[in-house]
């Protein structure tokens, strides 16, 4: 049997949760707390270890991970990275002040994996939704090869699996 990994990774209230819970056939095991920093302001509750989802799909079975969004739980991120065979990082495009965090994670990521990380845009019906360009800018990718970009929303289930669709395609190609 074809098991993947995939993890999804992101700043607070980038969709995480909502990714892996709309993906998840059985459903979720989740680790929402109440929010005790500033994480309160966005949303009452958080993710403090991880997200866990699994659904079958014709090429085999993908387990889905969420981690959690602040840095001060980046022991997860680096935990959750060692057995991840797929990697998306979600970006709420709608919030340019947090684009710095997002590009930390993606960061993080990239010195601690060989794969390249997918880049999921979530938010882009908000009305203060930056166009993709902006965004990869903002985020450092000013050259070529920029990386696979996709726009997901996390609370519908056909953008999350065209969404998951893409990565299995354009990193395992196939797999």
């Amino acid at each position: 049997m074809n098991i993947k990994r995939l993890l999804v990774a992101g700043i607070v209230g980038a969709g995480k949760s909502s990714f892996v819970q709309t993906v998840g056939e059985m459903g979720t095991i989740s680790t929402e707390q109440l929010a005790t920093d500033e994480t309160a302001a966005l949303k009452p509750t958080t993710t403090v270890a991880l997200d866990f989802s699994r659904v079958s799909l014709p090429t085999g079975i993908v387990h889905v991970y969420g981690t959690p969004g602040q840095a001060r739980f980046s022991f997860m991120w680096e935990l959750l990275l060692q057995r991840a065979h797929l990697l998306l990082v979600l970006v709420p495009v709608h919030r340019p002040t947090d684009f710095v965090q997002s590009q930390q994670i993606i960061g993080f990521i990239q010195q601690r994996s060989p794969i390249s990380p997918v880049i999921g845009f979530t938010h882009t019906d908000h009305t203060n939704a930056l166009p993709p360009s902006t965004v990869l800018s903002a985020l450092g990718y000013t050259t070529e090869p920029l990386p696979q970009v996709v726009t997901v929303n996390p609370l519908d289930r056909a953008s999350v699996l065209n969404a998951l669709a893409l990565v299995i395609d354009g990193v395992c190609n196939g797999c």
